[in-house]
C-alpha cells in the first residue's frame, strides 16, 4: 500500500513538480530507452542540510525526462562504509512516482568508500532482475564530495568494460583526479567539479543536456554551429554571431550566464537570425555563452565562447563625441563612431585620516561627470569579505569609509559616472591602523579528535569571540563563544592533520593565532577470542575512543591475504566468524573507522580453530564443585616414562590446550596419565 508523504514532504514534492512544470522546454524528448543508476555519496562530510541540495539536484535530473518502463527508467544507490539500493530500476514506472521518492531519500551517513559502491551498482543494479533492459543505453551518475578511501581505478574500468557510461560530479572537498579516472572521455562531457554547494543547481541545465544526449546514444547528435564571434561590446550588452550547421535545424538556442556562476538566461530565435544581441548585462563581468541548434525536442552540443562586458563608452556608427584642447586657439576636435574612446575619468586619488575603523578618500572632480561610484574591499582580511560600493553626486569628491577592519589593507577603485557609462578607473589602496592585540593563544590536550584552547581576554567591552579553525588544504568552520569565555574544546576533527586556529573578538578583529596538529586515530584494543569449535569462534575487542563510526573485522588463513571482510556498527564489538576449517590458524583484523573519514591501525590476532575428530570438553557445576568430564578418543595420558617414572597427583599438569585456543596432538611418545585429571574432579 502506498505510504502518505508528510505534509513538509509533500510540499517540497510540490515544489519540485512545479520546478519541473515550469521548465517543459528542458525535457529531454526521445524515444530511446536508457537505465540510469545515480550512485550518491551519503557519507557525513556532506551534512544534512547539503544533502538537501543534493535531493533538489537529483529532482532537476530527473525531471527532465520522460519516465517508464519503455524510455528511461533510473535507480538510486547511497553509499558510505557500506552501499545501499534505495530503489531499483524498475521500482518506478511514472515521474511522480519517482520525484516522491527523491523527497524521501534517506541520510545515511558513513565513509566514503566509493571503489566498493562503483562494484556495488555493477553487482546488484545494473542487472536484469531489477529491470536493466537488453537494449537499452548504460548510463551510471555518481555524486560525490570527498576522497575515496580504496580503490577505484580498476572498479569504475569494470563498470566501462560492461558498456555503462560513467559521469562523475565532485563538490567541496572531492578530488579531481580521481573524477576524471571514473568518468568516460571525453572529461569536458563527463566529468563536473564545483567548489561548493550552493552552486551545485548551477550546472543543471548543462549536465541534462549531455545527459540527454547520452539517452539519446551515438548517432542522435545533432551538429553543432561554429565560428562563435563577440562584437559590440559595451556596458550592458554585446552581440554574439556564429556560422549554421550544415545540417536541419529548426531554432537556435543560446544560453548566457555569468561566468563566476548564477542564474543561466536564454533566448530562442528563427533558424534563419545567426546573430542576436545579449542585453541587460553588469559591466566589467565576464559571461559564457552557449549557442545550440535545435531540431524538434532534440538539441545540438553547445559551441561555446566568453566575452567580458566593457567600462567604456562605444559610439554608434554615425555619432559625433566632441571636446576642446586646453589652447589658446580653443579647437574644436571631433570623432565619428565606431572607435572606442575614453570618458574623462578621474585623477589624484588620496587617502588620508586613516584610523583603526575608517579613512578618509579624496580625488579631483571630473568636468560633465553626473557622479562617482567607488568600489572597496579588504586584500589581506584572515575571512573573505564582500566588495562594498559607494554612490556620490557630482559635487562630491571627498568621503569617509566606515565600519572598515584594523591592520587591514583596502584595494579602492573609484570611477567617473557620465550617465550610464563610466569612465576607466583610478585604483588605490589604504591601509587600516593596528588595536593592541589580544592576550596569547595556547593550545593542549591535543588528541585524533580534540584539541582544548586557552586564550587571555581582549582588552576592553568585548562582546563575543569567534574561533575559526582550518584544517590543512581544507574549508575552515568557526564557532561564536560569549565575550566572558577564555577556553574552548573543538572536537570532531581530522586526525593527523595540522590546523590553523585563530580566536578573535568581535569588536576589534584581531585574531589571536595558532598551530597544532591532531593525533593518530585510537586503533580498537584488547583482541581476544572465546566459544572455539571445529568451524568457528568469537572474535571480541575494546572500543579506542567513543568516537568510532564503523569497524572493520577480516579475517583469514595465517600466511594467506585473501580476508573475508565484515563491517560493524560502533556499539558492535564482538563477532562470531563462521564456515571455518577446523584444525587451522586463522589471522584476525579489526579497524575502526571514524567520522572524519580516516581508519585506525590494524588490531591483530590469530586463534586457532579444534581439531576435527580431537577432545571435547563440558563442565558441570555442582555446589562449589567442578567435574571436569574428557573423552580422550584413542590417546593415552601419562607422562613420559623416561622423564617422569611415576605420575602423582602432586605432579605439574600438563596443558591440553594450546595458547591459541585450541587442543594440541601429543608430541611423539608422549603420554599423560589420568592423575592429573582426577584432582580436578571424577572422570567420567
Amino acid at each position: 500500500m502506498k505510504s502518505r508523504l508528510s505534509l513538509a514532504a509533500a510540499a517540497l514534492l510540490a515544489a519540485l513538480l512545479s520546478s519541473q512544470a515550469q521548465t517543459t522546454d528542458a525535457q529531454c524528448k526521445t524515444t530511446a530507452k536508457a537505465d540510469i543508476v545515480l550512485l550518491v555519496d551519503g557519507s557525513w562530510s556532506i551534512g544534512r542540510l547539503n544533502f538537501k541540495t543534493i535531493r533538489a539536484f537529483i529532482a532537476r535530473i530527473v525531471g527532465v525526462f520522460e519516465i517508464g518502463p519503455d524510455r528511461v527508467q533510473i535507480g538510486l544507490a547511497q553509499y558510505s562504509g557500506d552501499p545501499k539500493t534505495e530503489w531499483h530500476l524498475n521500482a518506478h514506472s511514472t515521474r511522480d512516482s519517482l520525484l516522491e521518492a527523491v523527497v524521501n531519500l534517506p541520510y545515511k551517513g558513513g565513509n566514503t568508500m566509493t571503489g566498493m559502491a562503483l562494484n556495488y551498482i555493477l553487482q546488484n543494479n545494473f542487472k536484469a532482475n531489477v529491470g536493466m533492459r537488453p537494449d537499452s543505453h548504460k548510463i551510471g551518475v555518481l555524486i560525490t564530495d570527498g576522497r575515496s578511501q580504496d580503490e577505484i581505478v580498476l572498479s569504475s574500468q569494470r563498470l566501462r568494460d560492461q558498456g555503462i557510461e560513467l559521469y562523475a560530479i565532485g563538490v567541496k572537498s572531492a578530488d579531481e583526479n580521481e573524477l576524471r579516472t571514473i568518468a568516460t572521455d571525453p572529461d569536458e562531457i563527463h566529468m563536473y567539479n564545483v567548489n561548493d554547494f550552493t552552486v551545485l543547481l548551477d550546472i543543471v541545465d548543462d549536465l541534462t543536456i549531455n545527459l540527454c544526449n547520452s539517452v539519446k546514444g551515438p548517432g542522435g547528435e545533432l551538429e553543432a554551429p561554429t565560428d562563435l564571434v563577440t562584437s559590440e561590446v559595451r556596458r550592458r550588452s554585446f552581440r554574439i554571431t556564429w556560422t549554421a550547421p550544415d545540417g536541419p535545424v529548426d531554432k537556435f538556442r543560446v544560453t548566457y550566464m555569468i561566468a563566476a556562476g548564477g542564474p543561466t538566461r536564454q533566448v530562442l530565435v528563427d533558424r534563419a537570425v545567426n546573430t542576436v544581441v545579449l542585453d541587460n548585462l553588469k559591466p566589467l563581468t565576464e559571461y559564457v555563452v552557449n549557442v545550440f541548434a535545435l531540431v524538434g525536442e532534440d538539441s545540438s552540443p553547445p559551441l561555446t565562447g566568453t566575452e567580458i562586458t566593457s567600462e567604456r563608452q562605444l559610439l554608434r556608427r554615425g555619432e559625433v563625441l566632441s571636446w576642446r584642447t586646453p589652447t589658446s586657439s580653443n579647437c574644436l576636435h571631433s570623432f565619428s563612431g565606431g572607435y572606442n574612446v575614453p570618458l574623462a575619468g578621474t585623477r589624484n586619488m588620496k587617502v588620508y585620516d586613516k584610523t583603526m575603523s575608517t579613512m578618509r578618500v579624496r580625488w579631483e572632480p571630473v568636468g560633465g561627470a553626473s557622479g562617482y561610484l567607488m568600489l572597496y574591499k579588504p586584500i589581506n582580511a584572515s575571512q573573505p569579505q564582500p566588495e562594498k560600493k559607494m554612490r556620490v553626486g557630482a559635487d562630491v569628491s571627498d568621503v569617509q569609509l566606515l565600519q572598515l577592519i584594523p591592520n587591514t589593507a583596502y584595494s579602492i577603485t573609484l570611477y567617473a559616472l557620465h550617465g550610464e557609462d563610466t569612465s576607466a578607473p583610478l585604483e588605490g589602496t589604504g591601509v587600516t591602523l593596528p588595536v593592541r592585540p589580544a592576550g596569547g593563544l595556547r593550545i593542549s590536550d591535543v588528541t585524533h579528535s580534540t584539541m582544548k584552547l586557552n586564550w587571555e581576554p581582549a582588552p576592553g567591552n568585548v562582546l563575543k569571540y569567534i574561533i575559526g579553525y582550518t584544517p590543512e588544504d581544507r574549508y575552515g568552520k568557526q564557532v561564536e563563544v560569549n565575550g566572558d569565555v577564555t577556553s574552548l574544546t573543538l572536537s570532531r576533527l581530522i586526525s593527523e592533520t595540522e590546523y590553523d586556529v585563530t580566536v578573535t573578538p568581535v569588536y576589534a578583529k584581531t585574531a589571536m593565532a595558532g598551530k597544532a596538529f591532531t593525533d593518530v586515530v585510537p586503533a580498537p584494543k584488547n583482541l581476544h577470542f572465546s566459544e572455539v569449535t571445529q568451524t568457528s569462534f568469537r572474535a571480541m575487542w575494546e572500543r579506542g575512543a567513543r568516537d568510532v563510526a564503523l569497524y572493520r573485522i577480516g579475517w583469514t588463513k595465517n600466511g594467506e591475504q585473501n580476508f573475508q571482510y565484515a563491517m560493524l556498527n560502533n556499539d558492535e564489538t564482538t563477532l562470531v566468524l563462521e564456515n571455518l576449517e577446523p584444525d587451522t590458524l586463522y589471522d584476525v583484523t579489526v579497524t575502526a573507522f571514524y567520522p572524519d573519514e580516516s581508519k585506525s591501525e590494524d588490531l591483530i590476532g590469530s586463534q586457532h580453530t579444534l581439531l576435527k575428530n580431537g577432545p571435547s570438553m563440558s563442565f558441570e557445576k555442582k555446589g562449589i564443585f567442578i567435574v571436569l568430564s574428557m573423552i580422550l578418543a584413542g590417546m593415552r595420558f601419562s607422562h613420559r616414562a623416561a622423564d617422569h617414572p611415576a605420575a602423582s597427583s602432586d605432579d605439574t599438569d600438563r596443558s591440553l590446550a594450546s595458547n591459541t585456543g585450541g587442543f594440541r596432538e601429543p608430541l611423539q611418545n608422549e603420554r599423560y596419565s589420568t592423575a592429573n585429571i582426577t584432582r580436578w574432579g571424577a572422570v567420567t
